[in-house]
């Protein structure tokens, strides 16, 4: 079975929604009121992102800056 085709418009609402709650501070309540989404749906969004998160594989120390900035999807 394969991996359900998510569309990349649904990836860059994840990241903004993300990106809101962050970097900017929004509350979950503030960024679902901008997408149209649920305080909950924001929140299980996080969690889901975060549950996901891998631990970083670089092995060099020069590649482990956190050098991408912010909205770099953009």
């Amino acid at each position: 079975m394969s991996a359900p085709d998510i569309p990349r418009s649904s990836d860059e609402r994840l990241l903004m929604m993300l990106d809101l709650r962050e970097a900017e501070g929004l509350t979950a309540k503030e960024v679902g009121e901008r997408f149209g989404v649920s305080k909950s749906a924001v929140l299980n969004a996080v969690s889901r992102v975060l549950k996901a998160e891998v631990s970083c594989a670089c092995t060099k120390p020069e590649n482990q800056d956190g050098a991408m900035g912010r909205r770099w999807w953009k």
